[in-house]
């Protein structure tokens, strides 16, 4: 049967299928362009089986904040190669997803068909890797890294102003650049501080240090690395004569919860304060 040129452009940008596939797939359904979609899925979705062995290490993370609903959404979406991570459809379907978790309560079910698609046009392995959603906060700051390898979302309470929005993407900023693996000395469990003592006390001993001074000098230690460690103890980027708890407070606000995601790392090492992946 004669397929219409035009039809097959329409199928085309529906689907992303190549033009053979896509003249095949009308003959085979009789002119019919919701089955002949149908059509292509179904084929994608056997070569996408045939993908789903293979490694995706490589992909983007995604952050959402509905300011009306007072909720917020981080996402790590993988794929195979940096080329496709790069790719402008990658990237709007990585800001759907993100945006679609808000309001699904298994986004990685209900999403199987939008990532399908994808597998078809951009044929890699796609997956939602990990997300996770922040809802209990007046407001959001959010950052994400240039070529979208690391973001960061920081849930804050307090009253909103365009000051305090802006404060919060530079903390934002500030959790992607130094990563801190908490948010104060008090969320670090009571063994992580004893072990830590511990590794400075045998470092010390070894070099030999008067007995009266080891207790002194693991205390000052053990507060760098509180000041290395703790976000609200970090010296605020942008100004480091005043740490990032002492300007929150200036500003009249708290931090509840902080995220960082980083594509590829090991999630057993990820201390999000909120959930254990």
């Amino acid at each position: 049967m004669q397929i219409n040129p035009e039809i097959i452009r329409n199928l085309r940008e529906r689907t992303g299928a190549g033009i053979m596939d896509c003249k095949n797939s009308l003959i085979e359904t009789n002119g019919d362009l919701e089955a002949a979609i149908i059509y292509l899925r179904e084929k994608g979705l056997a070569d996408a089986v045939k993908k789903s062995n293979r490694v995706a290490s490589e992909g983007l993370i995604g952050i959402n904040i509905d300011i009306d609903q007072k909720r917020a959404a981080i996402m790590e979406v993988n794929c195979e190669t940096d080329f496709v991570s790069r790719n402008s459809e990658f990237k709007k379907l990585v800001d759907e997803l993100t945006k679609k978790s808000l309001g699904e309560s298994n986004i990685v079910n209900n999403s199987r068909d939008l990532i399908n698609l994808s597998v078809i046009k951009l044929k890699e392995k796609i997956a939602i890797r990990r997300y996770f959603i922040l809802e209990d906060g007046d407001f959001y700051g959010a950052y994400i890294h240039t070529g979208g390898s690391v973001g960061a979302l920081v849930e804050f309470r307090g009253l909103f102003s365009e000051f305090n929005d802006n404060l919060a993407k530079n903390i934002a900023m500030q959790v992607v650049a130094l990563s801190p693996s908490y948010l104060s000395r008090s969320n670090i469990s009571s063994k992580t501080i004893e072990t830590e003592r511990n590794i400075l006390k045998n470092q010390i001993e070894q070099q030999n240090k008067p007995i009266d001074m080891i207790e002194r000098i693991i205390n000052g230690r053990m507060e760098k690395y509180y000041s290395e460690s703790c976000l609200l103890e970090q010296k605020f980027i942008r100004d480091p004569n005043i740490t990032v708890g002492d300007m929150i407070r200036k500003a009249g606000l708290e931090i509840s919860k902080f995220i960082r995601f980083k594509v590829g790392e090991e999630m057993k090492n990820i201390n999000l304060l909120v959930n254990d992946y």
